[in-house]
């Protein structure tokens, strides 16, 4: 039981960095021009750090009561 409230944050943010992504793409086509690939990989580093950060808090703050010894 220990591991599966790990595992649920985990496929939570998985499913959140894939529904970013769908978002990205919708607004951002990276092959129309250069200028719009960069701002494509910039917008999911952005996304990448935001959600590495958001998972690690989480993980952090829910510890205890995810992982007990």
């Amino acid at each position: 039981m220990q591991k599966a409230g790990v595992f649920i944050i985990l496929i939570f943010i998985l499913f959140l960095g894939y529904s970013m992504h769908k978002l990205i793409k919708k607004f951002i086509n990276p092959r129309d021009s250069a200028s719009h690939a960069l701002l494509f990989f910039l917008a999911h580093f952005i996304g990448i750090f935001i959600l590495a950060f958001i998972t690690s808090l989480a993980i952090l703050k829910l510890g205890r009561f995810l992982i007990q010894a």
